[in-house]
């Protein structure tokens, strides 16, 4: 059965290890007016202290982006949004992240996966811009740079066992992933 082509984004799953109690998620702030949107499971990193949005093929990946929370300045009302629209101007937006480096998310391959790519690494990509309807990430598994180089956003770990996601012989199969260049493992260069 062929898989769907619909990307998420990377979307919390599980943990590497016996730490699953933990929703490993933190508060960070957004610096107001910044003009990026960002969407529910785009990675994102630090510039001077706030989340960014990252590129994808980045290094230093803080974690992934939940959704945020931010005094609306023209009604004044808290807001939830599960995405960040961007050019949002008030001093209190918040930022919710998944950064626990051993944090696992199924994301979405952009092409055919095999069962081979299990232990390799990938960059990400932005195939489709992401949804401002339902706030969703557009990013993906990049198969076409499935590696044992280092230096890529993530590394496999498995794959979905969920019928219609995991058919490796077609595009679009559901990959477990671990971020691979995550600010908070191994020696990484810092963020300024």
């Amino acid at each position: 059965m062929a898989n769907t082509n619909k990307a998420f984004g990377l979307r919390p799953l599980l943990k590497l290890g016996s730490n699953v109690n933990s929703d490993g998620n933190t508060q960070y702030r957004i610096a107001s007016n910044t003009t990026d949107a960002i969407f529910q499971g785009d990675i994102v990193t630090l510039a001077g202290g706030f989340v960014v949005k990252a590129t994808p093929g980045a290094a230093n990946i803080l974690g992934v982006f939940l959704g945020c929370e931010y005094s609306d300045p023209t009604t004044k009302k808290t807001t939830f949004k599960n995405f960040y629209p961007g050019a949002i101007v008030a001093s209190d937006i918040v930022a919710t992240v998944v950064d626990d480096p051993n944090a696992l998310f199924l994301v979405q391959a952009s092409g055919v996966a095999a069962n081979t790519c299990v232990g390799l690494n990938a960059d990400l990509v932005q195939t489709v811009a992401g949804n401002t309807t339902s706030g969703v990430s557009g990013l993906e598994l990049s198969t076409g740079t499935l590696a044992t180089t280092q230096a890529l956003n993530v590394k496999v770990v498995g794959i979905s066992s969920v019928p219609g996601e995991d058919d490796v012989t077609s595009a679009y199969a559901n990959l477990i992933v671990v971020i691979n260049e995550h600010l908070y493992r191994g020696p990484t260069a810092g963020v300024a």
